[in-house]
C-alpha cells in the first residue's frame, strides 16, 4: 500500500497546532472556543458517559451478564432473536 511504503520517509511537522485550529474554529466557523475549550469540553463529557455507564452496570448488578457472540453466526442469530423480541413487545 502507498501509505505504507511512503510512511517511512515522512517524518516532518503535522497537523495545524492549536493556535491555527483556534483561529479556525473562532474565524472560519465562528466557534467562540479555543482549543483547550474543546478539550475540556470533551474531557467532560467522557467523564459524563463513564458515570452514566457505571450507574446502569450498579442498577442492573442483580441481572446475570451479557455473553458477547463468538461467531458472526452467533451475533446475526443473537440479533433475529432480539429483533424478534422486540416486534412481539410492539403487538403486544
Amino acid at each position: 500500500m502507498w501509505l505504507e511504503k511512503e510512511s517511512g520517509s515522512k517524518t516532518g511537522p503535522s497537523g495545524i497546532g492549536k493556535e491555527n485550529y483556534t483561529w479556525y474554529q473562532q474565524n472560519v466557523h465562528l466557534v467562540p472556543l479555543t482549543w483547550d475549550d474543546e478539550v475540556m469540553l470533551l474531557k467532560r463529557e467522557l467523564t459524563r458517559a463513564w458515570a452514566s455507564l457505571k450507574l446502569e452496570e450498579h442498577k442492573n448488578r442483580k441481572l446475570p451478564e451479557l455473553k458477547p457472540a463468538s461467531t458472526p453466526e452467533e451475533f446475526d442469530a443473537m440479533a433475529e432473536r432480539s429483533v424478534k423480541s422486540l416486534i412481539t413487545f410492539w403487538k403486544r
